[in-house]
């Protein structure tokens, strides 16, 4: 297991990630678990969109969406 050093700024504390886990740009999003913390860089375009996919299961709303029927409201210039 690996381990980051934390230091204090004020009321800011900065978290320094070894070399290994170093992640492109100047911010990242943060997340909090329970106890925990989650980095994770932020993608450029629909690529959380795209990785996230994946973690839907193959039966993922195979009964539908059980949505309701559009309304017809007209326009809004008449």
């Amino acid at each position: 297991m690996d381990y980051a050093k934390l230091s204090q700024h004020g009321y800011s504390q900065e978290v320094r990630l070894p070399k290994k886990y170093r992640m492109p740009g100047k911010q990242v999003k943060i997340s909090r678990y329970g106890r925990g913390v989650l980095l994770q860089p932020i993608e450029e375009g629909f690529e959380d969109l795209f990785q996230s996919l994946s973690m839907f299961s193959d039966d993922f709303m195979n009964d539908g969406r059980n949505q309701q029927p559009v309304q017809d409201r007209g326009t809004i210039f008449e």
